[in-house]
Formats: structure tokens, sequence, C-alpha cells
């Protein structure tokens, strides 16, 4: 048992070497011990399962679980440490998805908004899926007046769900901000179609029609100067 505690050790630092995880060489000492409580846990869970399933066949008085691989106690000795790890390791990705995503959220009001960016990196990471967590890492490219990281994000929430309304009113703040009226108006527009009830889309859209009118009215004196 020992000796598979260990090796399960060494091959997940192989594996860190492979995707360049820089073991005991990183700033935050949180993570790599993290890593290490992590190989542990799950190499023990693993075992659990080799001895579950050996507490079975011993209650069934049987010496194999199969006529496949002989002489090795049949297929289901070799698969029993994967049985319970997989499980297992899908529940802790779901806890760090939920965990990252919470201090995320709690920096983000602190106002440390490049270490609630990295969170929220880590969040979309573990699940590609995540509207919410590509929802709030735009925001935090938004803060950190990345824009064109924001958009990104933004469509990529869109993307994933194309009722979030709240992803197109804050690409329509941007490209407001930008002065890209037109297209600011195209997504204020997409909001309250989503949302007819959103107050704030409708503060946006008279902000923005503001814009227009000014515009065509800039245009008429232009344009009567011009006669004159």
């Amino acid at each position: 048992m020992i000796g598979s505690f260990l090796l399960s050790i060494f091959t997940s630092y192989l594996f860190a070497i492979k995707y360049d995880y820089t073991f005991l060489q990183n700033q935050n000492l949180f993570e790599d011990f993290y890593f290490i409580f992590l190989v542990f846990i799950i190499s023990s869970v693993s075992q659990i399962g080799d001895l579950t399933i050996s507490y079975f066949k011993r209650l069934s008085k049987i010496k194999n679980t199969g006529k496949i691989i002989p002489g090795h106690g049949g297929l289901l000795d070799r698969i029993d440490g994967m049985i319970f790890v997989f499980p297992f390791v899908y529940l802790i990705n779901l806890f760090s998805i939920l965990i990252n995503n919470i201090l995320g959220v709690i920096h983000t009001e602190l106002k440390n908004y490049t270490l609630a960016r990295d969170l929220f990196i880590k969040v979309v990471n573990l699940n590609p899926k995540y509207n919410d967590g590509f929802y709030n890492l735009a925001n935090i490219y938004n803060k950190l007046g990345e824009e064109d990281n924001a958009i990104k994000n933004y469509e990529k929430v869109i993307e994933l769900d194309k009722s979030y309304y709240k992803a197109y009113n804050n690409l329509g703040n941007i490209f407001r901000k930008r002065n890209l009226n037109k297209k600011a108006l195209e997504y204020y527009i997409l909001t309250l179609t989503i949302n007819p009830n959103y107050i704030r889309g409708f503060y946006n859209l008279a902000g923005v029609l503001q814009h227009f009118i000014l515009d065509e009215k800039n245009k008429y004196i232009n344009n009567y100067t011009f006669y004159l």
C-alpha cells in the first residue's frame, strides 16, 4: 500500500512536469500543498476501492471476479480503484469550481481584480461550459480596462446561453463607451427583447438614443449653416 502511495506521487509529479506545473517553484505554496493533498486523497480512495472489492470477493468465497485476465483476479480487480476514483475526482472538480468561483466573487468585492481574474480563469478551465464563470471573468476584464478580452468572454457567454441578457447589456455598454452607438443600440434592444422588465436596459437604451437625437440635431444644424 505504501508503495502505491509513493508511485502515485511520483506519477503525478511526472504529469506535472509534462504540463509545465512548476511544483514547489510557485509563489503560491497553497497550490503545491493542495496538489500533494489531492494525490494523497485520490490514492487513498483507490486503495479503498481495491480493499472493498477484495472484501466482497472474500465474502463470496471466490478468487477471481471473472475469466478475463486470468491470474490477476479478473478484470474487476484491475479497475476496482478507478471505479471509486473517477466519481470522486468528478466531485472534487465540482467542488473546485464552486470554491474558486466564490473566492473570485469575494476578491472582486475587495477590488483585488487581478487575483479575481486568475480565479475565474481557473473556473472556466475546469468547466468550459460554465456561462456564469465566463460572465464573471468578462466583468473582471472590463474592470481591468481589457475591453477586447471582456467582449470575447461576453460573446462566449452568449454562445453558451443566448438568453443571458446581462451579457448583451454589458456588450452594449462597452460599444457605447467606444462611441459605437449603433452597435450598442442593437445589444440594448436584444437585452430588452429577452427581458422586457430589465430597468437598467431601458435606462441604457434611453442614453444611447439620446446620442442619435443629438447626432441628427447636429446634422440638421450643419446643413442649415451650409445653406446660410
